[in-house]
């Protein structure tokens, strides 16, 4: 339970730890950030090249296609990634303006008290998600990873827009609550319009408008990471986890896993 949120914490210079992306740029669906104390990295992502030195945060959200070109061999550095089942627990204000600003920016200069911060909360997690020291110790590393989130915010906060929150960030707020609290049984755009009283057509094209993705997507990346969380962290049966996620049957949730994680749900849970 302690590790739910499929946190990993990796860092450098070590023989063992590799990214978590390769060279092929592929979507990922986690949130990931790097910060780089030395050498450098060469990374693309959606297309955009950059180039990740001393003092650099980057952050990839879900849905991004990163790549990593080169790695230099004096490269120092330290990052994590995580499921995006934990921002559940946030409550970010424009959060659209940041996620749009990152999206478009993902790489910023950061000051060595604000590198310092990072570092320290993030190992302070990586201590707690593995000590296995029961439910008080799971919900420090949660309230943690809470302020990490918040402190790496702040960093991009001088290019996001910090004024008064749109009518579009309102609505891609209340939309990403609604899909927190019920994707485990609703999947349909349809049901999350409707408790927002307002047409597919408007909430499809906020959503897009705010993060480039539609809003479907973040339903099915959703259920597909809730999947998967169960897939790996509980025994239940694949037969179960489909009854708990409200599918007709475990046919269909294979079907529908297959089709948005790319494997099936045995191949997954095996570790493949």
């Amino acid at each position: 339970m302690l590790n739910r949120f499929n946190y990993e914490y990796f860092s450098h210079p070590s023989r063992d730890v590799m990214f978590p992306i390769g060279k092929t740029p592929a979507s990922i669906d986690y949130i990931a950030f790097y910060v780089c104390e030395g050498g450098t990295v060469d990374i693309k992502i959606d297309g955009k090249s950059f180039i990740i030195d001393a003092n650099t945060l980057c952050v990839g959200l879900p849905g991004s296609i990163i790549g990593i070109d080169q790695v230099s061999k004096t490269l120092k550095g330290f990052g994590a990634k995580a499921s995006i089942l934990f921002i559940d627990e946030l409550f970010i204000p424009n959060i659209g303006g940041y996620y749009t600003h990152i999206k478009n920016s993902p790489c910023t200069k950061i000051s060595r008290q604000q590198l310092s911060t990072i570092k320290k909360l993030t190992e302070i997690i990586n201590g707690k998600i593995n000590c296995n020291e029961g439910q008080l110790s799971f919900l420090v590393a949660q309230n943690l990873l809470n302020s990490l989130v918040y402190e790496i915010i702040s960093c991009y906060a001088n290019g996001a827009a910090e004024t008064q929150s749109s009518r579009q960030d309102a609505i891609f707020r209340e939309f990403m609550q609604h899909v927190f609290r019920d994707h485990k049984t609703e999947r349909t755009l349809e049901y999350y319009a409707g408790k927002m009283c307002i047409t597919t057509r408007y909430l499809s094209a906020t959503v897009k408008e705010k993060t480039g993705y539609t809003a479907t997507y973040w339903i099915d990346s959703m259920v597909t990471a809730e999947a998967k969380n169960l897939l790996r962290t509980t025994d239940l049966s694949v037969q179960q986890i489909a009854q708990e996620m409200n599918f007709a049957n475990a046919s269909f949730f294979g079907q529908y896993f297959r089709k948005h994680a790319g494997i099936t749900p045995l191949k997954y849970r095996n570790g493949g």
